[in-house]
């Protein structure tokens, strides 16, 4: 669906994939999407290692289960946008390209807010 909207995505399907994608394309990654429960690697471990590698990469968690503690246990990870499930795709595209621009705002780039992002890499982890 991300790619209709001219976005990249690289889906993580094993969890370890995760930060071997992350820390070989890091320089093009834009924003990183996660669910907070992953089977090996949960969502705190990944945003863990994430920040641990790059503490500014933006983050959306996501989760549909135990939407609250999920949401606070994220924010306390320093990931201040979650998305409960089930959630929209304009929910989805909305928050993210709030987070891209106000990253290309901090890098001093001017970016016009309804222009739509394209050609920006997404790192995906799946089941989301």
């Amino acid at each position: 669906m991300l790619e209709t909207f001219g976005y990249r995505v690289l889906t993580a399907r094993e969890d370890e994939d995760s930060m071997r994608l992350y820390t070989a394309d890091q320089t093009e990654i834009a924003l990183v999407l996660t669910d907070m429960m992953k089977p090996l690697m949960d969502g705190p471990t990944i945003i863990r290692a994430l920040r641990k590698t790059n503490p500014r990469i933006p983050i959306i968690a996501s989760s549909g289960l135990a939407e609250k503690e999920r949401a606070a246990e994220a924010e306390q990870l320093g990931v201040r946008n979650f998305l409960a499930k089930p959630f929209t795709a304009e929910s989805l595209l909305k928050m993210m390209d709030g987070l891209i621009h106000e990253g290309s705002r901090s890098c001093g780039s001017e970016t016009n807010a309804s222009v739509p992002q394209i050609d920006v890499e997404i790192l995906r982890f799946e089941g989301l």
